[in-house]
């Protein structure tokens, strides 16, 4: 669900940063945008976001040449 570099969107709510302010998280080498009234939900119920944390991070890690 990567939103376009000029408008992030909050990985839960989808709301955007010109609606809150969002601070910029990274899994598994990938960045995700988590607004402030969602993020006790990713510190307290981290497992119930698996699904949509996985969708962020990369199917099969990096080739290292």
């Amino acid at each position: 669900m990567p939103a376009p570099a000029d408008n992030h969107v909050c990985l839960i709510c989808a709301q955007s940063e010109a609606e809150l302010p969002l601070a910029a998280w990274r899994f598994q080498g990938r960045e995700f945008w988590i607004c402030p009234d969602c993020l006790p939900r990713l510190i307290h119920h981290r497992a119930e976001l698996a699904e949509r944390l996985a969708a962020v991070a990369p199917a099969e890690p990096p080739s290292v040449s």
